[in-house]
């Protein structure tokens, strides 16, 4: 959406004839707390362009998929998923040490936080679950108490004892599938006994990419150079 003068207001803009998107973009930026703005005044000098360069053909992305694209399997840095995180009102989840009480990790996501912790994301659903659920935000696993608030250490302290304990018990019924893999260019065939498994040996990580490696089954899609399948190839 692009936003003008209201009606009857005429565009030659000045201190006492301001742009209504000038007057909106100062209001976020008196009410709200923006990490990036270093300017906090807003201006109406913008310019905006006509050029073609990144549009159809022109764009050096064009019709680039899987390996090619210039995005594949390049990631951020976690300081900066974080920040964007925290900036979206998404989930922030602490891991704070239970013996120092210090403040150990800031995670930004469900599956970051069980790559972490090296356990199960359905035992992390559990844990975050008790977070919700208790009075104090927090839960108590193993060597770390978990909270989705930041926490002093005082506080900390003073109700380790009210903190819930998670025992660790993972949802039972759920078998693992196995997946299939062929690499056209050693051809080469694999099987990993499920998706983790499969994850951890192509990228060393069997908590994240999910989302990237069930498109890439299901539309055929080279992925980290092998096709992947729930099926053996024949």
């Amino acid at each position: 959406m692009v936003m003008g003068s209201l009606p009857g207001k005429d565009s030659n803009y000045s201190s006492t004839n301001i742009p209504d998107f000038v007057i909106m973009e100062q209001s976020y930026l008196d009410n709200y707390k923006f990490e990036y703005n270093v300017n906090r005044v807003a201006s109406s000098k913008y310019i905006s362009t006509s050029s073609s360069i990144n549009e159809g053909v022109n764009n050096p992305s064009y019709d680039l998929k899987g390996e090619k694209a210039f995005v594949w399997n390049r990631t951020h840095s976690e300081e900066l998923k974080t920040l964007w995180s925290e900036s979206r009102g998404k989930i922030i989840i602490y891991v704070y040490s239970i013996k120092t009480l210090e403040l150990l990790n800031k995670i930004p996501s469900r599956i970051k936080l069980a790559n972490y912790l090296n356990i199960n994301l359905s035992l992390v659903e559990q844990i975050v679950a008790s977070i919700k659920s208790s009075k104090y935000s927090a839960v108590i696993y193993k060597d770390y108490i978990i909270s989705t608030i930041l926490i002093n250490s005082d506080s900390l302290s003073a109700n380790l004892k009210y903190f819930p304990v998670n025992i660790s018990v993972i949802n039972k019924g759920k078998r693992n599938i196995a997946r299939y893999g062929f690499n056209p260019s050693l051809n080469e065939y694999r099987t990993w006994s499920s998706k983790g498994d499969c994850l951890e040996e192509l990228i060393g990580n069997r908590y994240t990419n999910i989302r990237t490696i069930n498109k890439r089954i299901d539309n055929n899609i080279l992925y980290m150079g092998y096709y992947i399948q729930t099926k053996p190839f024949k």
